[in-house]
């Protein structure tokens, strides 16, 4: 089942955010706020969209939607909870649908069918056997293409959604989503739990198509990636023409450049995982530099972040730190996508960085990155600069006002207002008025009246909330009210709800010198030898039944979440 407050906290803001915008406050609240939104009345909204990385050679759009929006489409699929899981039950092939059930885990919008890679992987290799030939495709930009009106095509059938007049769960939905992209019928937007239901919805519709005509082949579904395994070859274009054809029916289409076929024997990993492993031993300053060979090589960025969640569990001796350091930083700037993993690393060894090498590696990522509206990777150069309490030149600080970025802005914000002693908000006085100047014309009213200005329902709408509830445009006796002038915001500036952490805090591991590595297999057995341990231990014992089986239990959850949470590697 679908819980609102899980679906709002851990499912609202993209997870590739610097971990200082929250929606924990939010889903805390949640029961009040769902009360204000039954008050206000609103159509549309247009979201926060920001440029973000997919690949080395994509781009990827994110969005956060008006929370106000975002509320209504969680109440309304939480309130048609059952008929969406009557479509998501049809298929046995998704490994990324959410499943009914009544516990959620810790830090998931809903309970899932797979959680990790992990999952992923051993539920493709169980479909290998005897299979000889494999198809992976892809669907061509699946969100982006998803035309809302399908959803009660999926959920009710084509002929009896056009027959509606809006009456059915399918159209209340298709009308949620409609209103958080400004009304828009072609795609929904990325980033949130909401949408990736949505998705679901539709592909588990086509899941079960596929599954009734080719009963004989292996097949699963990650998201919009499919597996396909078959004996017969002359099965092969059968099977593209039924999914390109199904995928028509609700305006998707395949990515045809993708589309690959694959003889026997089959292997899931990507080659660079054999290689890494042969060099996981070496210190750390040998494991990086084989691993900026690899990268060169293979030019995939998930060879670089499994080096720094390594890198960060090493314990990194002092004296190498200086000749570390310096590759590391050579690494943030060329792909400042992984700022959030190098982060934690140079917090970690905080009494030995450089600083100044920080400093300029940040004006290296703002000079390539605004100019490109590279948002995401902007923004966490900015969140660096906070982190390290860094003071970045006035030329940077306005090209950070001028960059549209809003969640840079709302950190720059936070920096000059919360350290006077470095940042004046006077220096920056002709920049910041022109900023509000620039927002305001977005207010569409033209009214004056801020009570009803479109203001809040604008793209900045993020900005404006939190520049309102944090008074940080309220210069020389102004007054930037546009929140709290709204009924809807007014409501959460009052109770001090907010979506930018100011206070956040990182947590890390201070001693590591007894950290060792091991390969799941090895704790696997490890966790089953201390339980064959005990069994052993408690056969004289009173109670002995009851005890074992405690333990069992517990043995058997701690193995489960091994599987689900460790790496293979």
């Amino acid at each position: 089942m679908f819980e609102a407050n899980k679906l709002v906290e851990n499912g609202y803001l993209p997870i590739e955010l610097p971990p200082c915008f929250t929606a924990k406050n939010i889903s805390e609240n949640y029961e009040s706020i769902k009360g204000w939104v039954s008050g206000v009345k609103k159509n549309v909204s247009v979201p926060l969209i920001y440029n973000g990385f997919k690949n080395i050679n994509a781009r990827r759009r994110f969005a956060i939607p008006n929370i106000y929006h975002y509320i209504k489409a969680v109440q309304c699929i939480v309130k048609y909870n059952n008929d969406i899981f009557k479509i998501l039950n049809k298929s046995t092939a998704s490994l990324s649908k959410p499943v009914d059930g009544d516990v959620i885990p810790d830090n998931e919008p809903y309970k899932k069918a797979s959680y990790k890679i992990n999952d992923t992987k051993e539920n493709i290799e169980k479909l290998y056997q005897d299979n000889l030939f494999e198809i992976k495709l892809d669907i061509n930009s699946c969100f982006y293409n998803i035309y809302t009106h399908a959803i009660p095509w999926a959920m009710h059938g084509k002929e009896i959604a056009k027959k509606s007049n809006g009456r059915l769960p399918g159209d209340k939905i298709d009308e949620c989503f409609r209103s958080m992209n400004y009304g828009q019928t072609n795609g929904i937007l990325i980033g949130n739990a909401a949408s990736r239901i949505i998705s679901e919805i539709i592909l588990c519709n086509i899941d079960q198509n596929i599954q009734d005509n080719f009963k004989n082949i292996g097949y699963c579904r990650f998201v919009d990636d499919y597996f396909i395994f078959l004996k017969d070859s002359s099965q092969i274009q059968n099977i593209i023409s039924f999914v390109r054809n199904e995928l028509s029916k609700y305006e998707l289409s395949i990515n045809e450049n993708k589309l690959k076929i694959i003889e026997s024997p089959f292997v899931y990993d990507k080659e660079w995982v054999g290689e890494i492993q042969l060099f996981i031993h070496l210190d750390s300053e040998l494991f990086l530099n084989k691993i900026i060979y690899l990268y060169t090589k293979y030019k995939d960025n998930s060879i670089l972040r499994y080096a720094f969640r390594v890198l960060y569990l090493q314990n990194i001796k002092n004296r190498y730190w200086k000749s570390i350091e310096s590759k590391i930083i050579n690494l943030w700037v060329t792909a400042p996508i992984n700022s959030d993993l190098i982060l934690e690393i140079l917090l970690d060894k905080k009494e030995c960085i450089s600083k100044s090498n920080i400093k300029f590696g940040i004006y290296s990522i703002l000079d390539k990155c605004i100019p490109l509206d590279h948002d995401i990777e902007t923004t966490w150069a900015v969140w660096f600069i906070k982190i390290f309490n860094i003071k970045i030149n006035k030329e940077y600080v306005c090209k950070i006002l001028e960059s549209k970025n809003s969640l840079a802005i709302i950190i720059l914000l936070d920096i000059i207002h919360s350290n006077q002693k470095v940042y004046s908000v006077q220096t920056y006085k002709k920049d910041i008025i022109e900023l509000v100047t620039e927002l305001q014309s977005y207010d569409t009213d033209n009214s004056g009246d801020m009570k009803n200005s479109n203001l809040m329902w604008s793209k900045y709408w993020l900005l404006v909330y939190e520049a309102d509830l944090n008074n940080w445009f309220n210069i020389d006796n102004s007054k930037f009210e546009y929140a709290r002038k709204n009924d809807f915001f007014k409501n959460l500036i009052k109770n001090n709800i907010y979506f930018y952490d100011k206070e956040f805090k990182y947590k890390y591991i201070k001693d590591k010198e007894n950290l060792q590595y091991v390969t799941k297999t090895d704790f696997l057995k490890y966790t089953t030898k201390i339980n064959e341990l005990i069994n052993k231990t408690l056969k004289s014992k009173k109670d002995r039944n009851k005890y074992l089986k405690d333990i069992k239990n517990i043995e058997e959850k701690f193995t489960e979440r091994i599987y689900r949470e460790t790496s293979l590697y």
